[in-house]
């Protein structure tokens, strides 16, 4: 009867720790919600399934995604915004693990201890696009480069010229 007793008691959530770049944070910080109905909005999710981290934010009206390797990692974090605002702007890379209830996210030399969030995350992958054979992914800077190399394009709208390319 013990054993039974002390399972049922140790229903903690296991250890989970996930490394992301802290850009990845700061691309997503302007989704995050701040509706009090719906505290499980209020940061950052760090969903890894092993070769991907998904770095998640929502409002519920925006979602924004950004992607980054897993390096082996699994698991999900709810990352508190207050947490996220701290350590968003120190560059490198954030690593946020969890174990008895506490989350611990450090970038450089500092530290964040925060209790794990309770609520959970919503699921975001059904609101996600499904793949379009049509998609393209772009370089982002490399394309702004070819942009910014190529001539420059003149249109004659109703008589006088407008320049429509390169350096506006």
């Amino acid at each position: 009867e013990l054993a039974t007793v002390r399972a049922l008691l140790d229903r903690s959530e296991p250890a989970v720790q996930i490394t992301v770049p802290a850009a990845a944070l700061d691309v997503v910080r302007y989704a995050v919600g701040t509706d009090p109905s719906s505290p499980a909005l209020h940061g950052v999710l760090l969903d890894a399934d092993g070769e991907t981290v998904h770095v998640v934010a929502s409002d519920r009206y925006r979602l924004a995604v950004v992607t980054a390797p897993a390096a082996g990692a699994s698991g999900r974090i709810v990352v508190p915004v207050a947490v996220v605002d701290e350590l968003r702007g120190l560059g490198g890379t954030v690593t946020v693990r969890t174990a008895a209830g506490e989350l611990v996210a450090t970038a450089g030399d500092r530290t964040v201890r925060t209790p794990v969030v309770a609520d959970e995350f919503p699921d975001w992958r059904r609101l996600e696009p499904a793949p379009a054979p049509h998609r393209v992914a772009l370089d982002g800077p490399a394309f702004r480069a070819a942009l910014a190399g190529g001539p420059a394009i003149r249109k004659d709208r109703g008589g006088d010229p407008w320049r429509c390319a390169r350096g506006w």
